[in-house]
């Protein structure tokens, strides 16, 4: 197990922290019947990548509207999490949770989820929500892993794009 350290980003180039386009190997189906939400992944035989580009931050502007968290391995910066600051709702949204493409399933984005959620309870906040689309299995399973729940899916987001069809579940924990 390595040591990572949770903190405020130590360093705006941090940000910068490559990553890859997922793998679309399915959808997660969900369902809202009866006051419960109930899910099932749905594989598919021929996978993917997502054509949809990989978002690179600007710190100068993240900053004003999110605490961004890094994780370091010594002084390596391996993960971040950009947290809004304020919400209306009695849940602050995680924008982003990402790691380096070394560094995945060592549990550094669950401590970065962690962290983010201890940030929501101690500035008053119920907890915390998340958004992924719908063929991210794997984000979608990582939130499960995390105490997260399904809360909404939002079905309209990807009308009149290259990505229509896709839909966006919403996860919160808290």
């Amino acid at each position: 197990m390595i040591n990572v350290r949770i903190t405020e980003l130590l360093n705006k180039d941090d940000l910068k922290l490559a990553t890859r386009p997922y793998t679309i190997k399915g959808r997660m189906q969900v369902r809202y019947y009866n006051g419960r939400w109930s899910y099932k992944f749905i594989e598919y035989k021929n996978q993917s990548l997502d054509e949809a580009p990989i978002t690179d931050y600007d710190y100068d502007k993240y900053s004003q509207n999110y605490v961004i968290f890094g994780a370091y391995v010594d002084d390596k910066c391996v993960g971040f999490a950009l947290l809004e600051k304020n919400s209306r709702t009695r849940y602050l949204y995680v924008k982003e949770v990402r790691t380096d493409s070394e560094y995945l399933s060592q549990g550094i984005g669950t401590k970065l989820l962690q962290h983010c959620f201890d940030k929501a309870l101690a500035l008053g906040y119920r907890g915390i929500y998340a958004v992924t689309p719908d063929n991210n299995i794997d984000s979608c399973k990582f939130y499960l892993y995390n105490g997260f729940r399904i809360g909404g899916i939002d079905t309209e987001y990807y009308m009149g794009t290259n990505n229509e069809g896709k839909k966006d579940i919403i996860f919160y924990r808290g």
